[in-house]
């Protein structure tokens, strides 16, 4: 059941990516983060929106 909601969020973030509203991508990927802190991929997702943003010491932070 968590893989599912998991991957829904993933899946969800990952839309509103794409259609480049990053507020809410931003937000699911943090939802999808508090189940799986260790996911690489959710990792990977956060970071990239926060290399969009010019933040630099969240993107250390999601990419090590």
């Amino acid at each position: 059941m968590i893989n599912f909601k998991l991957k829904c969020l993933n899946g969800l973030g990952s839309d509103y990516f794409n259609v480049q509203n990053r507020d809410l991508a931003m937000y699911y990927f943090k939802l999808a983060w508090e189940i799986a802190p260790d996911d690489p991929d959710i990792h990977n997702q956060i970071a990239v929106i926060y290399t969009e943003l010019r933040i630099s010491d969240k993107v250390i932070e999601h990419y090590e």
